[in-house]
């Protein structure tokens, strides 16, 4: 008889602390089989150290229906789980960390919660308790109360979930290595999870004690990443609309602009109940470091008090865009770019809408006053392109909320699309901070010639645009020049030659001379629709 739930327990470097994982574990897990569930465990170790793998081996469990341990080179979390999940034969899978300490009745009332929500749940405890280097606290909620809107800038859940195994089987994990530039499988999985039309529910009086400590990958992911998960299905337009219309009607028809149901807010009331009292009992027993008086005077927060503004934003981007794999070109604006910078990039896209079957163009500005000059000649523009301000917010959104917003609308759209910048401290700003996130794209960089100007009689250089050129080069796909001796300049100064810069062809009607502000010649116009043919193909 396969067994009712698998425990998928990843390990690497948790020699110090498996110990007391694995004790809390069975105790959880006894509580579950005494209610008539069968249980297994799978311990997968991932690139394990040599003292783990001593603690592994002398460890002799006594409780579960099937114990295994698995070993694996990925040294990938995500991949790691999938291996255990694949590995495992219950009806239902628990994720389970090897630092990391659950409430006894965590098994217990998962199970019951996710049979009773149905083959679309996923479970996970109601309470986290952090300790170690600090103690905090931080209450759950169903994710019809935690909606999408909460899920673009900060992850509402956790990676301690319960679900059924055909679920975590049909929407797997995504490999995120360190050093990628992305992080956090847990909330990518969430997300993911959620586009495929599942719901994030919690187990009532439940507790995940998270240890919080300097060397865990998480910690080490936050440090060296940009923080942000990799692209995900729910954040395309056409799905993240459905998911959130719900929310998004209950945000029309609330007085405070919240996307969740009337019910009462959270509160410090729990530590005070005999079940919480019990549950600390038992964990400090198992771990000292979980000490109930240093959670008296923590800090309390809950899921449900996450701003939901940065999600009502993306969903009124999402509208104006429709589908976002029909968006062929984006370009950035600012106040700051000149009329002639504008002009170019206007009509080079122009001379791409003539030329090729299909061509939108997203625009996407941190003013309304830097759209002035693309309002102006939208009836120029290809059919059914898009003017966003996604900046301009009333101070509702933070300048990083904004540039999320625009990574994720990005992301969104497909491959082949290109992505115009130049004289755009908006688009500048948003590229050396996300650009290598997003190398299936083709960047290019219109470039206007080195000018200067004086001060105190002497003549300083002004082009703030070569920061792209000098911390971002590998990023970009093409980079327009229009006089041989602007990329000799920056060529000089990056001490590199190379054919990432191009001359485009003098406009028409002028000699070789001609000045960049000459206007652009039919030449010159297709000469910046080739570097398409470059793009990287995902």
């Amino acid at each position: 008889m396969n067994p009712d739930l698998s425990l998928v327990m990843n390990a690497h470097n948790e020699a110090g602390y498996i110990l007391r994982t694995l004790r809390s574990t069975e105790e959880a897990a006894r509580f579950a089989i005494a209610h008539g569930d069968r249980i297994e465990l799978t311990v997968v170790l991932d690139r394990p150290s040599d003292e783990l793998l001593d603690v592994i081996n002398r460890y002799r469990p006594t409780i579960f229906d099937g114990y295994q341990t698995l070993t694996v080179d990925h040294g990938s979390l995500g991949l790691s789980r999938n291996a255990g999940i694949n590995a495992s034969g219950g009806e239902y899978v628990a994720l389970c960390d090897a630092d990391d300490l659950i409430s006894f009745n965590a098994f217990d009332s998962s199970l019951m919660t996710a049979r009773r929500e149905g083959p679309s749940a996923v479970v996970t405890p109601e309470y986290l308790f952090g300790f170690g280097r600090n103690h905090d606290i931080c209450r759950y909620a169903d994710s019809e109360v935690v909606t999408p809107l909460r899920f673009l800038t900060l992850h509402p859940f956790n990676s301690r979930i319960l679900a059924r195994r055909e679920l975590l089987l049909t929407v797997p994990f995504t490999d995120v290595p360190l050093g990628s530039g992305h992080a956090y499988e847990d909330w990518l999985l969430n997300c993911d999870l959620l586009a495929s039309g599942a719901r994030l529910v919690v187990a009532p009086g439940t507790i995940l004690f998270h240890r919080r400590r300097l060397q865990s990958l998480s910690a080490t992911a936050t440090t060296i990443s940009s923080r942000q998960i990799p692209p995900s299905r729910l954040f395309a337009p056409e799905v993240y609309l459905s998911a959130t219309a719900a929310a998004m009607s209950r945000v029309a028809h609330s007085v405070t602009g919240s996307d969740e149901p009337a019910i009462p807010l959270a509160d410090s009331s729990f530590l005070n109940t005999a079940l919480c009292r019990e549950l600390l009992y038992a964990a400090n027993h198992i771990d000292p470091a979980i000490s109930p008086g240093r959670y008296a005077s923590s800090h309390w927060q809950a899921t449900r008090e996450f701003p939901v503004q940065a999600g009502v934003e993306y969903y009124r981007l999402c509208e104006a865009i429709g589908s976002a794999d029909t968006i062929t070109d984006i370009v950035f604006a600012s106040p700051e770019m000149p009329v002639m910078r504008a002009e170019r990039i206007r009509d080079a896209l122009l001379t791409t809408a003539s030329e090729r079957a299909a061509t939108r163009l997203l625009v996407l500005a941190e003013s309304s006053g830097a759209l002035a000059f693309w309002s102006a000649h939208q009836s120029d523009l290809p059919h059914d392109s898009v003017l966003l301000d996604v900046g301009d917010t009333g101070g509702i959104l933070t300048q990083d909320d904004a540039e999320v917003l625009c990574l994720k609308l990005i992301q969104a759209t497909a491959p082949s699309t290109r992505v115009h910048l130049g004289d755009s401290s908006f688009g500048r700003r948003f590229w050396l901070r996300f650009g290598a996130l997003l190398a299936d794209k083709c960047c290019v960089l219109h470039r206007m010639g080195h000018l200067t100007e004086e001060i105190d009689g002497r003549r300083f250089v002004v082009d703030e645009d070569f920061e792209l050129i000098s911390d971002a080069r590998h990023t970009l796909s093409k980079i327009i020049a229009h006089h041989g001796h602007d990329i000799a300049a920056d060529q000089a100064l990056v001490g590199v030659e190379d054919d990432l810069w191009q001359l485009a062809p003098p406009p028409l009607g002028h000699g070789p001379q001609a000045t960049s502000a000459a206007v652009p010649s039919a030449a010159l116009l297709r000469y910046l629709e080739e570097f398409a043919a470059d793009a990287p193909t995902g």
